[in-house]
């Protein structure tokens, strides 16, 4: 099963930028929790990696939920890495200064909270372009609770 997010970004992203998107991401994990989207790291344990550096997580993989689910009990896929220093792979070449990068999740839950932190990347870092297989559906479950949560305590916005 697929379900791909996509992003171009640059190589590097400005220390200050890291940091500003690693604490708003970090403030809205517990919101995440809440909803019943459990994070964990890269490898479905564990916490997620949120640092001045990067982010990385995952859904959990012994998440509990039912065999029957969609995630059938294990709600984790590809680790998803948002890291302040892109080391491209040999096939990653740059287009306008932007390097491609992707996450599948499977639509698991863990789904919109990729979209959440490419939303708030976005936010910090303008020139990040992001499309998703999931559409709109996917766009605005990450927007609407980033301006629950984040965007309207500090009267931001994101263009797309």
């Amino acid at each position: 099963m697929g379900y791909t997010h996509y992003w171009r970004r640059p190589a590097t992203i400005p220390q200050a930028a890291m940091c500003a998107i690693a604490d708003d991401f970090g403030r809205v994990v517990l919101t995440l929790d809440d909803a019943g989207i459990k994070l964990s790291g890269g490898h479905g344990e564990d916490a997620p990696h949120i640092t001045p550096e990067g982010v990385c997580f995952n859904g959990l993989s012994n998440c509990e939920h039912s065999p029957t689910d969609l995630c059938e009990g294990d709600c984790s896929h590809e680790a998803f890495a948002f890291l302040r220093i892109f080391r491209p792979a040999d096939w990653q070449r740059p287009e306008n200064g932007l390097f491609l990068d992707t996450c599948k999740t499977a639509s698991k839950s863990y789904n919109v909270a990729v979209m959440v932190l490419l939303l708030i990347a976005k936010h910090h870092v303008p020139q990040i372009e992001i499309s998703t297989e999931g559409g709109g559906r996917t766009l605005g479950r990450g927007a609407t609770i980033l301006s629950k949560h984040i965007w309207a305590r500090k009267r931001m916005s994101c263009e797309l």
